[in-house]
């Protein structure tokens, strides 16, 4: 019983460090990662804040949906809304 177990055990193991392997090459080969943490609604909150005055008459609208975006996120707080925003805008301006 102990020797299956530990055969098991290894398995699981060879099993999970192939998945990570696997992981790891997926993020190296492809960058096209939508992260979690409410993120992707911070970033589309950003981009209609941006394009509000693009588009004259429909302003409050935009900010309202703007503002809506940023609440979403609040279902998973892992940041606060200022801190990866502000992020987000300094390496959107370093690039």
């Amino acid at each position: 019983m102990n020797a299956l177990g530990n055969k098991m055990m290894i398995d699981e193991t060879k099993r999970s460090i192939h998945d990570a392997l696997c992981v790891a090459r997926n993020l190296i080969c492809n960058n096209s990662i939508v992260y979690g943490g409410g993120l992707a609604e911070i970033f589309c909150s950003i981009a209609v804040e941006a394009a509000v005055d693009r588009y004259p008459g429909v302003e409050q609208v935009c900010r309202m949906l703007s503002g809506h975006l940023q609440m979403l996120w609040i279902l998973s707080p892992w940041h606060s809304f200022s801190t990866i925003a502000s992020g987000f805008l300094q390496c959107n301006a370093r690039n």
